[in-house]
């Protein structure tokens, strides 16, 4: 597994082509896919039809931060089939460093989309995430949206999920018994990416996603920020207004590293 690692890490980094369909370029240390909303969606019907099992994961600006010194959540991006940036300021970064990414994919997008497209293609879907019942409650939303989608079921994970094998045994079990074409997955980062990467070959499912929040958003029961909010770039502000006291360190703390590592990458770069 680490030999497979090391090798696919070269790879990627280093910007080669996968499967003549994107391209994975290098931004901050971190593998990220240079695709567009509808390139995603290729991506999620090759899997399906092929029968394939892979994921995909949605890096921000707190993952970016993240990934420079976590290696469980790097090998979770290097693993991961897909690297769709969530993230404004990581796309401006890259025009500044004179390497574009050709647009921002948000999870709560994806998952609509990817819904959608399941709607159209009769594919099933199963929720992951989220307190309980939200994921029916999202289910439900959705399927007056888009009624063509299969579901097929949802579960919430007790608090605490990660370190617990025979609560991880019970979450495979229940996606196994349910065996999704699409499974949507929302827990929180980098613990969902992490866990996908350790069970994702081992259950019933075509393709993964890691959307963040998403869930809660296609539930209602989390509102989120207005379109122009997020295009400005200022969906982050928005969320601070929200939850002052759970985001401050986030935001202003955790992530304020974020500009030393673009400075950096625009000096490597030299443009």
């Amino acid at each position: 597994m680490i030999a497979n690692w090391q090798k696919k890490k070269k790879q990627l980094y280093a910007g080669d082509e996968r499967n003549n369909v994107v391209r994975r370029i290098t931004l901050m240390n971190v593998g990220i896919d240079n695709i567009t909303m509808q390139d995603a969606m290729n991506f999620i019907t090759d899997c399906v039809e092929k029968r394939k099992k892979e994921y995909i994961v949605t890096p921000n600006v707190d993952h970016v931060v993240k990934l420079q010194n976590n290696e469980q959540f790097r090998k979770a991006y290097l693993e991961a089939g897909l690297v769709a940036v969530d993230g404004t300021p990581i796309v401006w970064v890259s025009k500044w460093c004179g390497k574009p990414l050709k647009e921002k994919i948000t999870g709560p997008k994806l998952t609509e989309k990817t819904i959608e497209l399941a709607s159209t293609k009769n594919y099933s879907v199963f929720f992951l995430g989220g307190k309980e019942g939200v994921g029916d409650l999202a289910a439900k939303r959705m399927l007056e949206k888009y009624p063509g989608f299969r579901y097929v079921g949802a579960y919430s994970p007790k608090f605490g999920f990660e370190k617990d094998k025979e609560e991880i045994d019970k979450i495979i079990s229940v996606i196994n018994q349910a065996k999704p074409d699409i499974l949507i997955v929302g827990m929180g980062s980098p613990k969902t990416e992490i866990f996908l990467n350790n069970i994702y070959e081992l259950i019933e499912a075509n393709v993964s996603l890691s959307v963040g929040a998403a869930i809660d958003f296609c539930a209602g029961t989390v509102k989120r920020c207005p379109e122009w909010v997020n295009k400005i770039g200022f969906e982050w502000l928005y969320r601070f207004i929200k939850e002052p006291s759970r985001m401050f360190k986030r935001y202003f703390v955790d992530d304020f590293s974020f500009l030393f590592l673009a400075i950096k990458e625009k000096r490597k770069w030299g443009k």
